[in-house]
């Protein structure tokens, strides 16, 4: 189950054996509670006093874009799941599956906005096409 983005929703979220599992054995090693948080603080220092409690979005936010200033670009966690939806767009349309399996994929409750998706990477693909004198 993970948190929906109302106040108190939850959802059920569908993994693979393998996530499954490396989530299992990160539960074995993570500080804090059993049924705490998935994902917590594992500072040093001078705040490890808040070891062990709930990863913040702003956490998340300031370690993707450390992350990404050491690989130089810019990471944001929207950008992310934007990337992802992308991706799982393309991946769609190649395995000729329906494009409501993304919209279940993003948790999209609107088809419309699984769309909007769609036109950006026509958008690009057009553009590349363009680039390439096609």
């Amino acid at each position: 189950r993970i948190r929906g983005k109302g106040a108190g929703t939850f959802e059920d979220l569908g993994l693979k054996q393998e996530t499954v599992d490396s989530i299992r054995a990160w539960l074995r090693v993570r500080p804090g509670e059993a049924k705490g948080p998935l994902f917590v603080r594992l500072d040093r220092g001078a705040t490890a006093g808040r070891a062990g409690h709930r990863l913040t979005e702003n956490a998340v936010y300031l370690l993707l874009r450390r992350l990404g200033k050491r690989v130089g670009c810019t990471i944001r966690p929207h950008g992310l799941r934007h990337t992802a939806i992308t991706t799982a767009i393309v991946q769609a349309a190649k395995d000729r599956r329906p494009l409501t399996s993304v919209q279940r994929f993003a948790r999209h409750k609107s088809f419309n906005t699984t769309a909007s998706y769609v036109n950006a990477v026509a958008a690009d693909v057009d553009e590349v096409m363009e680039r390439m004198g096609t």
